[in-house]
């Protein structure tokens, strides 16, 4: 379970640092990710949208909580909380809202993002 919760820390820091090629490491090749307001990502995807994206709309904290992580054979579901305070036009925003992310084992044991979903918890 701390390995799960170290990809999802590392997903964080990588967002805050910006740093789009950590983050895409991050993934799993046949990964998924279901942004909120926007269609289905593929890693091909992800992969030419990701560093402008990170461009465009830095975050400056990030923080979880994950509630449950629950392992069945290869996969691995987590959910939980999490806080981003995001700069948009020049104006730091609070984005307050919830994950369910899938994490895939890989071959040599390590594990990966394998779908990922989120939402706000704002009305």
């Amino acid at each position: 379970m701390q390995e799960i919760q170290k990809v999802l820390e590392a997903y964080l820091s990588a967002r805050v640092a910006g740093d789009a090629d950590l983050w895409l490491s991050l993934w799993d090749e046949e990964g998924v990710q279901l942004f909120p307001g926007s269609r289905a990502s593929t890693m091909d995807v992800l992969r030419e949208v990701t560093p402008a994206r990170f461009e465009a709309v830095p975050v400056n904290s990030a923080k979880i909580d994950t509630a449950n992580i629950t392992v069945v054979e290869s996969y691995a579901f987590a959910h939980g909380h999490f806080v981003i305070e995001r700069i948009v036009d020049r104006t730091p925003i609070l984005f307050d809202g919830k994950f369910l992310t899938v994490l895939k084992k890989q071959a040599d044991g390590t594990w990966k993002l394998f779908r990922d979903c989120s939402n706000s918890n704002d009305h």
